[in-house]
């Protein structure tokens, strides 16, 4: 959700599949001032760096002060950014506000090192570097862990690959989201979220129905509405209603992200073709079973959308682009398997099933397999090929430009780093 602005090539309301934090970018602060700060001398246009909004004190854990820590919003606790979905979720809704910070830490270090830029040239510039930071990630940090070390340098040097048709990114984009839709099979039931929300900790680890309803979205922040009497509790939320994020509800990246210390971060689901128990809900909606798994709804959507879409089976693509191919009783192993057995499956198998199958057989669930790397790979690599403004079009050689911890890199730690804003709440 932090890609994808509107765009005509995708028609009727869709979203352009672009790696291009629309999600922050696509409302620039002469387009949608509300979303900015405001200069401090007249006419007080706005600034340059984003609103953040603040916390309530939680005195109960020893956070005394509100701090700058939640999504800006409105009166009645509706997130001011771009893409509302991003405040449906606490985790997400604390990714999407340290990108803002990671902007608003951009603008001041080129205040510092670049005086000659102000108005719309620092903010562009600042935008570029935050857009080619994000992009480096997405493909060296995120894509990397999934499709193992060099497979995105050896893609991205393959001579001609430069040349393939920049229109292919969008047309193939609902294909590959549907084969790689993975989320849903790596998501844990409950997460070690701070000291506060921790296994051991005060309160319980972090299940899924407790990080939406701690937001703005679909949660219990309603702002000033509540004192209103007439406006309903939101379950899942001591209280029910909140005026704001308590202080209590901020993240501890280090818990997260591999950023340093003695803390060991929480860990994704191996991926494996799993059904969670329990009717439909999947585990990012609070359902699913203890030992993880797709809920049966969400499975069955994403397999019917692939054959809307006229997906081909994953062993024809495996043989198409000379990969190994996985043998019927690859497919046939644990209840899954059998449910796929049953219904003839196993010979030609969904391609969805199949790239987590292909991942548990083949890689024991800690990356993808040959056919699921190639597509995320070759996806990942197109969506920013063919965006005239990523630093693959604009400058083929770049590597990051702000410190890191390895120099010429650039890691999701590097940016909390960057933004200095690790674990405000502390402790533990």
């Amino acid at each position: 959700p932090l890609d994808g602005a509107r765009d005509g090539r995708a028609g009727g309301g869709h979203r352009a599949p672009a790696l291009d934090l629309s999600s922050l970018y696509a409302a620039d602060p002469s387009r949608r001032p509300e979303f900015y700060g405001r200069q401090l001398c007249s006419p007080y246009r706005p600034s340059n760096s984003f609103l953040l909004g603040r916390t309530t004190p939680s005195t109960g854990q020893n956070i005394r002060d509100p701090l700058p820590n939640d999504l800006p919003r409105n009166s009645v606790g509706r997130a001011l950014i771009v893409d509302a979905r991003n405040d449906d979720n606490l985790v997400l809704a604390q990714l999407q506000l340290a990108f803002l910070k990671f902007h608003n830490a951009v603008v001041n270090h080129l205040e510092a090192t670049r005086p000659d830029l102000d108005g719309v040239d620092q903010f562009n510039e600042a935008k570029r570097i935050v857009t080619w930071h994000y992009q480096w990630i997405v493909l060296f940090d995120h894509v990397e862990r999934r499709v193992g070390p060099g497979l995105i340098e050896q893609m991205r040097r393959r001579p001609g690959r430069r040349e393939r048709d920049v229109q292919a990114p969008f047309q193939a984009a609902d294909l590959v989201a549907t084969a790689l839709a993975l989320h849903h099979a790596t998501l844990q039931p409950a997460y070690d979220y701070n000291r506060v929300h921790r296994a051991g900790g005060p309160f319980a680890a972090a299940t899924p129905a407790l990080l939406a309803g701690f937001t703005g979205g679909a949660g219990a922040i309603v702002g000033d509405l509540r004192d209103d009497a007439h406006i309903g509790d939101t379950g899942h939320v001591p209280g029910g209603k909140l005026r704001a994020l308590p202080g209590n509800r901020i993240i501890d990246w280090r818990r997260f992200f591999e950023i340093g210390g003695t803390l060991d971060p929480n860990r994704c689901q191996r991926l494996d073709a799993r059904v969670a128990p329990g009717g439909g809900a999947c585990r990012s909606a609070g359902g699913g079973g203890a030992g993880g798994g797709v809920g049966a709804d969400t499975a069955l959507g994403i397999l019917q959308h692939g054959v809307q879409l006229g997906l081909p089976c994953g062993q024809d693509v495996a043989q198409f682009m000379g990969l190994p191919v996985l043998t019927a009783d690859d497919i046939a192993v644990g209840p899954a398997g059998a449910v796929a057995r049953a219904h003839g499956m196993e010979a030609r198998t969904p391609l969805w099933f199949y790239v987590l199958r292909e991942a548990s057989v083949l890689a024991d669930g800690d990356r993808l397999g040959p056919v699921g790397a190639t597509l995320l790979a070759e996806a990942s690599l197109d969506l920013i090929q063919a965006d005239p403004g990523s630093f693959m079009a604009q400058r083929a050689n770049w590597a990051p430009e702000l410190p890191a911890a390895a120099p010429g890199t650039f890691s999701m730690a590097d940016l909390l780093r960057f933004v200095d804003d690790v674990n405000p709440i502390g402790g533990a």
